[in-house]
């Protein structure tokens, strides 16, 4: 099993749900998220978001993002990354998996517990999706999903 990470940047957040970051898993095998890092990187101020992780079942319109292998030696991934969404993909409905409000002036980390990684199935077009919203802000929000298939 290898591990990647993939980062990826909203340019404007706005009041409803828009993707930062996806992965989308290979029908060679399932990919299993463990890691995520979010942030905002626009001037700090008071404001809220909410981030969410929420299950696709069609990619959004992004930006493609090359997944790194955290080890150099280990081949390319079969998951595909994408960030900067200017169209939202088919996300399923009642689907989120974590639900995390943040303040824009801190950053938060996730860490699955060994066995509690979010899985990708093994089938085309499904994916995670790491979504942001808030009421005020509407600068940059940055995030970093580590997974391994």
């Amino acid at each position: 099993m290898s591990n990647y990470a993939a980062t990826g940047q909203l340019a404007a957040v706005s009041t409803a749900y828009k993707t930062a970051l996806r992965v989308t898993g290979g029908t060679g095998g399932r990919t299993r998220l463990f890691d995520l890092l979010i942030g905002a990187s626009g001037t700090p101020a008071d404001n809220a978001l909410t981030w969410a992780l929420m299950r696709h079942t069609a990619a959004p319109t992004d930006t493609a993002v090359t997944p790194t292998p955290l080890d150099p030696a280990d081949v390319a991934a079969r998951a595909a990354a994408g960030e900067n969404a200017s169209a939202e993909g088919t996300v399923t409905a009642g689907s989120e998996l974590l639900e995390l409000p943040i303040n824009q002036r801190a950053s938060y980390r996730w860490v699955a517990s060994p066995g509690g990684e979010l899985v990708i199935p093994a089938t085309a077009s499904n994916g995670i999706s790491g979504r942001v919203k808030s009421a005020a802000y509407t600068g940059a929000a940055e995030a970093t999903i580590q997974f391994n298939e």
